[in-house]
């Protein structure tokens, strides 16, 4: 799937929108790499549960997932909603145990910023 951000008009605005909550994030003391995370998918339950861009999350229906990020410095995971965005919040970080996958979009993206 390629790259997107959910409501963006187009793939110039969902570029901007990705480098000022990553931008917004590292003066949070939050560096992330430029990894462009899909979805994050676990095993739970006897089932398969996935929650990728575009999805609402579970702590807060409603408030659909705007990005994921991966963190530079620790082994987490930021899960960027729209209202966290827009009220300045702080992302969910998660901490993935082996039964997480991380699904990425179709484009490569080398390297850490």
């Amino acid at each position: 799937m390629k790259f997107f951000i959910p409501s963006a008009k187009d793939r110039a605005q969902a570029e901007k929108v990705w480098a000022l909550v990553r931008m917004s994030l590292l003066d949070r003391s939050m560096p992330t790499t430029r990894r462009r995370v899909r979805a994050l998918a676990w095993e739970g339950d006897g089932e398969t549960h996935c929650l990728p861009v575009g999805a609402d999350t579970p702590a807060a229906e409603g408030d659909p997932v705007m990005a994921i990020f991966e963190a530079s410095n620790v082994d987490l995971y930021y899960v960027c909603t729209f209202g966290q965005v827009v009220m300045e919040q702080r992302p969910q970080a998660l901490a993935l145990d082996e039964s997480w996958r991380v699904e990425d979009f179709d484009e490569e993206v080398c390297g850490h910023a």
